[in-house]
Order: structure tokens, then sequence, then C-alpha cells
């Protein structure tokens, strides 16, 4: 439903309204107030609130009025109310109430003068006509890709598309308010337990300040924007945001310093529609708000926002990624990225701004995974220096000791090989020889590796402190290798069964040895000529020492060459 066609019926009400009233005795809306709760009420010559269904209709009023409230089809449904200095639960509205422009009639009883007031009862929906999504790995994320397709995109104002983690109910952020008291900035540490329904921060100094302490008055709000029809200069009518306090924490007196040992509270209001006292009172929107900190000191206040979003069965504070996008031609896209490790259960909220309200479109996002791991079974141990090749089928991505899979159906059979370290395994070493992958499932690769453990010592006995290390599996004409680092005289390898050729080199000075490896732990001593001058390394303590001859050598070099030019020049 468009706003436009009824703006002018709004103008001309307003104006037949005014019209009507005696010069010398007119009243005017200002004397009434019309909100969602008691502590959410808007002066009517200011604004009035656009409702939704299940919200309830408040009024107040310092005078005697008495009120009556008629629906889109000409319905009373309230009939001659009183309301006189008394806050009155005027009327609720239902899942079955119309749509559109009611009527809110007052008279005043102690003046002659009646005036009707629109009120509007609205509750759009995104209308969507296609949609697609698809997703892809990259390194140790995952990224989701959409677009939605919307028939009323020229009544939405603005979208917005988050990627939340579903299946946690308790989380806590850092956040920096920018806030600096005596130049010591101010963070805060915010939990919410959105199960239990209760929002706690812990404000705290990054720095500890130089007198210990820092002494200020704290307080907290849960805000919302509600959208209400504003009367303009010109007599026309505009669509603005106000923003509303929901619930308001205790003002507490703090003392703080680099520990959170200070703590505001606020319960969180269910939100509507609810049965609950609490909800009925303070109604709070699925939707967009805000967490406000405000800190009082030297008669000094200054407060903080924090955007958070009330989203039913969600945390607000496991807001993955958020895109702010504007549609074009009706045509929703997005880009959001995600986390494998961990739970990859995620849900997409499109939340449109229609007509000021927030409209929702939401969709539960599992990407089908597995995961997969290569596991010595000899050991019993998770190994991490391997890759895997699967069929060109699937996408897929390594991180850490884990391979994620991306797989077309629940479950998915494939051929696949190993290889660790430069090293192919041989497929009848591995366990299982086909691979099943499931959804949401880890899988174990097994294979037989033993562990060498190198030494390496010079003739007198002291540790070889760095040696170059090529390690080859002898495979027919097939060499298939890696290279390491040993220092301080040790290097321990995980090497798949099979027979080596391990070379080092120290100095110049390269001995190789061939070694089978068959069991699980298997040594390798090697002996070396002591150099005149120990070898240099990168891992030598007296690296000054050295910097200093070749300072030096550089110095008398550039001398002598001075000296030899100085001869040329004479002899010239």
């Amino acid at each position: 439903m468009s706003l436009k066609p009824i703006i002018p019926l709004f103008l001309i009400l307003t104006l037949l309204a005014i019209g009507s009233f005696p010069k010398a005795k007119a009243i005017s809306a200002d004397s009434f107030l019309i909100g969602f709760s008691p502590f959410s009420l808007f002066n009517a010559e200011e604004g009035v609130p656009i409702f939704k269904r299940g919200e309830n209709l408040w009024v107040y009023s310092k005078i005697l009025f008495i009120v009556s409230l008629v629906d889109p089809s000409g319905k009373v449904v309230v009939s001659n109310q009183r309301v006189s200095d008394t806050l009155v639960k005027l009327y609720e509205f239902s899942k079955d109430d119309k749509l559109g422009e009611w009527k809110l009639v007052l008279t005043s009883a102690t003046r002659l003068g009646r005036f009707t007031l629109p009120l509007y009862v609205l509750e759009p929906k995104l209308e969507v006509i296609s949609s697609t999504n698809s997703f892809n790995l990259i390194q140790e994320k995952i990224n989701f890709q959409g677009s939605i397709q919307v028939k009323n995109f020229k009544n939405i104002t603005s979208v917005e598309v988050l990627l939340v983690k579903k299946g946690i109910s308790n989380s806590t952020k850092e956040v920096d308010t920018g806030i600096n008291l005596d130049g010591n900035r101010l963070f805060v540490k915010m939990n919410y337990d959105s199960a239990r329904g209760i929002i706690k921060l812990f404000p705290y100094l990054q720095t500890l300040p130089s007198e210990g302490a820092i002494e200020g008055i704290f307080w907290a709000e849960i805000i919302q924007e509600y959208p209400i029809i504003k009367k303009g200069a010109d007599e026309s009518f505009v669509l603005i945001y106000k923003k509303v306090p929901i619930i308001q924490s205790d003002k507490e007196r703090f003392k703080l310093s680099t520990i959170t040992n200070n703590t505001l509270a606020l319960i969180v209001p269910r939100i509507f529609p609810s049965s609950a006292l609490v909800g009925e009172l303070a109604p709070l929107r699925q939707g967009i708000g805000y967490i406000r900190l405000y800190v009082e000191k030297d008669n000094n206040l200054r407060y903080f926002d924090k955007k958070l979003y009330f989203i039913k069965g969600l945390n607000g504070l496991e807001i993955v990624e958020i895109n702010e996008v504007q549609p074009s031609k009706g045509k929703i896209d997005y880009s959001l990225t995600g986390n494998l490790s961990g739970s990859t259960d995620y849900e997409l909220v499109l939340i449109a701004k229609i007509f000021g309200l927030d409209s929702f479109l939401r969709e539960t996002i599992s990407p089908t995974i597995a995961r997969v791991k290569l596991m010595n079974s000899i050991t019993g141990q998770y190994v991490s220096d391997f890759s895997l090749s699967l069929s060109k089928n699937l996408s897929y991505s390594k991180v850490a000791d884990t391979v994620y899979v991306v797989l077309p159906k629940e479950s998915f059979k494939t051929e696949y090989s190993v290889n660790f370290r430069g090293i192919n395994l041989d497929k009848d070493s591995l366990e299982p020889k086909i691979l099943e992958l499931k959804g949401n499932y880890e899988s174990i690769i097994k294979f037989k590796a033993g562990v060498l453990s190198i030494k390496a010592e010079y003739n007198d006995g002291s540790k070889v402190n760095f040696a170059n290390v090529e390690v080859f599996r002898l495979n027919g004409k097939v060499e298939e290798g890696f290279t390491d680092t040993l220092t301080n005289g040790n290097l321990n390898l995980t090497l798949p069964f099979g027979l080596y050729r391990v070379s080092l080199d120290v100095g110049g000075n390269v001995k190789s040895h061939k070694i089978y490896i068959n069991s699980t732990n298997q040594g390798l001593n090697l002996y070396f000529e002591k150099p005149i001058i120990e070898q240099i390394t990168p891992q030598s303590e007296n690296l000054q020492y050295y910097l200093f001859i070749i300072i030096a050598e550089v110095i008398t070099c550039a001398y002598v060459w001075k000296r030899a030019l100085r001869r040329l020049n004479s002899n010239a």
C-alpha cells in the first residue's frame, strides 16, 4: 500500500477538523498523546506512529476527551471512551484487523470541538519474485552469494542483508566506545544472553590512568526507531523516524580501571506480540535497535550507540557480516563471508524498510559440508602437512589439519589421492580405498608413518648448529621428497613407510644415508669433521661479532682503494 493516496486525505481531514473549531476556544492535537505503550507516547500534534498488528494503542490526555476508533471499513471498534488525565489502553490490533487507514475521533467534553486523527495500521511484506544463491570456499572462509528479485521495490527505502550464526544464545563482544575520559579510552564488554533476555555491559579503560581509577555515573538504554507521520511547515505530511527508549538500566556510580568489575544490566522485552506484562508495556519490534551507554562525568554527559539486531530465535551479537544494499530495478545482490571453522549453520536475514517498518525475509543456510582429516594410524595423531586430491566436481579447501568439502548431496563417494610433504602416498597404503563423504561428518583417512630422529654431531661430540636436510623417497625411478632444516643438532621427521635417502649439508660437507622406515621410531646419527672456523648460521648467537668483522673488512677495502686512487693521481 502506497502512502501517496492517503496523504492528501490525511491533510483534508486535518484541515476540516481545524476549521470546525471556534477560534477562541480551539483545541489541538498537542493535548493528546498516542503510542505503543505508556513508555512510548508521541504528541499527536508532532506526529502519529504507524502501528502493526499485535500492538496496543495507548492514549493519554490532560483534558477530558471522548474517543472513538473506526477501522478502514467504517466499523466503530471503540465507542465514546472517556480519557482524562489517565493512561488508557484503548485497543489491541489483532491479526484479523484490517490494514490501512483507521480514524481516531476526538471530541472535547469541556470545549466545543471535534477532530479526527488518521491512524495507519500496516504490515508491509517483501513480494519476492525469485531468488538464487550459491556459495564457494576461499581458504578458511565460506562465501555466500545471492540475488533476490522483488516486486514492490519502489516502496523500499533501505535494505540490510545479514549473515547470522544460529544456535548460539550467549555471546560476548569487546567494543570501543570512542569516548575519552581524561585522556583514557573507554571500552565496554557487551554480553547478550538471548535465551534469558539479558544484556550486560561492563565498562572499562584501555589503559590504567595515573590516578588509578576514574569515577563517573553510567546507565544504559535499549532504543528503537519508530516511524511516525509528521506534519510539515507547508501543511504536508512526511515520514520521519524517532528514537524511543524501550528499557533503561539503573544509574550507577562506577570507579573504572582496566578490570571489568562494574556491570549494567538490561532486561530485554519480549518481541511483540507477547502476553507478558513487560512485552505489553514496553514493546520491542523485531528488527534494528540500539544499545546506548551514557557516561556522566564532571557535569559532562556523553553517550555511545551500538547498533544491535533483535531477531526472534537469533543472537544479535552473532552477526557475522552485513551488506547494506540499494535495490537496482528490484534486484537485491549480496555477498557475505563466514568462517569454516566451528559451526557452518547460518541464517540469512534480509531487513527492508517499507513505509518505515522493518520487513523480513529469512532463510536458513546450511551448506552440506564434509570434513576430512589424515591420521597416522601408528601414533593415532592427525597430521597437517598434506594435500588432498578429489573429484573435479567437488569444491574443497584446507584449513590447518582439516579439508572442508562442499557436497552436491548429503552423501558422496569419490576416489582420492594424498600428497604428504611432496610424497605421493601409495593408494594401497591408504584406508579407506574409496572415500565416503557426508554432510557435517568427519571422515578419517589413515596411513602408516614412523618418526625418524636425526642427530648430527661433530667428531668432538659437540652439536651441529645448522644443517640443510633433503629427504627423498626411493620409489623406482621416481624420487619424491622435501627439504627441511636441522638446528641445535636434532630434527624429528614424520615419514610414511618406505625407503628413503636422507642427506645433510653442513657447511658444504654433505653426507647421505639410506634408511627404510617401517616402525614407529627410528634413529639416524651422523658425524661430521668440525671446521676450523665454526660455520656461520642464522641461528648463531654471535651474529654481532661476524657483522663487526664484515664491516671492518669493508672499511679496510675502502681505505686501500682510496690510497690507490691517490697514488694514481700523484703519478699523473
